[in-house]
């Protein structure tokens, strides 16, 4: 006769994990209660790939990376990744889990040991996740396990605008932009050119995002926006095909580290809104990728010190140089392109072997193709 739930047969532990009410949390939390269950409990999990991560929610943030620190398999069932932030949060509402329900056991912290290490974590980091300082701090070690990642979604860009950035952490985009930025060495006084092959930057890269091949990353908070030099290693990865951002600015200063190379950046489509950035900067990243096919950039002030004042904005924000560098560098391979700038515009659009472009943005899907 069955002395506990580690003697029942099988089928009985299927019969009782089948049940219609049980919900997706339910079969995690049985797959963590009792080894018996755990390999049962995968079976009926959702397996579509696709998570969404709120960096306010603690319980489900442990669960998720107490399911991943125990379980090989259950890494690599997850390819596209969603961070959700889409509310407001103070740091006085943030509720932190207590230490008597999310203590890490000793097996647990081992692997987290190995993880950090593995990853060059910063001291700090470790701190944060081993003590659940605060959870969005979990985010950067779950991302780092999912080892059949293929998007990364941080925030929902062209969804947003400067009146309206929302977003009360900083632990997670902290965490994340410098495990990013890290993987490029800083350029030291006297480096001479302080050159970089793209390639070994890459493997510099966690392994769990070597595999990009999407990767969104918008802004919204109460100061300024982002520095695009925090992502652009992303360029460099192999695989990468789209990327959008939204409120950043910058000029693209770290593509000088890898003008002694004949790399070219993969990306097909890019899409930046809200970008403050002098255009000939822009143009510059536009020559750094092979084959560009849908381009979409709004030149805009956001106050990120690019430009220094109002006057500069008419030469900053000019359209031509980076129209220019579409038409020489991606004229065989673009199919959509939008270029605005203080409410200048110009557009380009292919339909099989014609092609169509203008400078007035009511023209826009309004395109007489018969001609």
């Amino acid at each position: 006769m069955p002395t506990g739930v580690t003697s029942l047969p099988v089928e009985i532990l299927h019969e009782i994990l089948s049940q219609e009410f049980l919900d997706e949390q339910d079969l995690c939390n049985a797959s963590l209660a009792c080894k018996a269950f755990t390999p049962i409990a995968q079976e009926y999990l959702p397996r579509d790939g696709d998570i969404m991560l709120r960096n306010s929610d603690a319980g489900q943030l442990v669960s998720m990376l107490r399911n991943l620190l125990a379980n090989e398999r259950f890494r690599g069932r997850f390819t596209n990744v969603e961070i959700d932030w889409g509310f407001r949060l103070y740091q006085h509402e943030i509720t932190t889990p207590p230490p008597d329900k999310y203590k890490w056991t000793s097996e647990e912290r081992a692997v987290l040991a190995i993880l950090f290490d593995e990853n060059n974590f910063h001291k700090r980091w470790r701190s944060a996740v081993e003590d659940i300082v605060e959870p969005a701090a979990l985010l950067v070690p779950i991302i780092c396990q999912l080892t059949n990642l293929r998007k990364l979604h941080i925030g929902k860009p062209n969804t947003g605008s400067i009146e309206m950035r929302r977003i009360y952490s900083s632990a997670w985009t902290t965490h994340l932009e410098e495990l990013i930025e890290r993987v490029i060495p800083p350029q030291r006084e006297g480096d001479e050119g302080g050159a970089l092959d793209p390639k070994a930057v890459v493997t510099s890269f966690p392994k769990a995002l070597r595999g990009l091949t999407t990767f969104t990353r918008a802004y919204y908070a109460d100061d300024d926006g982002f520095n695009i030099d925090a992502v652009i290693p992303i360029f460099l990865l192999p695989n990468m095909e789209v990327v959008e951002l939204t409120t950043f600015g910058g000029n693209f200063n770290t593509l000088s580290r890898f003008d002694g190379s004949d790399f070219r950046c993969p990306v097909k489509r890019i899409e930046f809104h809200e970008l403050e950035c002098w255009s000939d900067e822009v143009a510059r990243f536009f020559r750094f990728c092979e084959a560009l096919e849908v381009v979409n950039v709004s030149l805009v002030y956001i106050g990120v010190g690019v430009v220094e004042d109002e006057e500069e904005l008419e030469e900053a924000f000019s359209i031509v140089p980076m129209q220019e560098a579409l038409m020489e560098k991606h004229k065989g391979t673009l199919k959509e392109a939008m270029l605005e700038a203080e409410r200048n515009y110009w557009w380009f659009k292919r339909r099989g072997s014609k092609v169509r472009g203008g400078w007035k943005p009511t023209w826009w899907g309004n395109e007489d193709w018969d001609d």
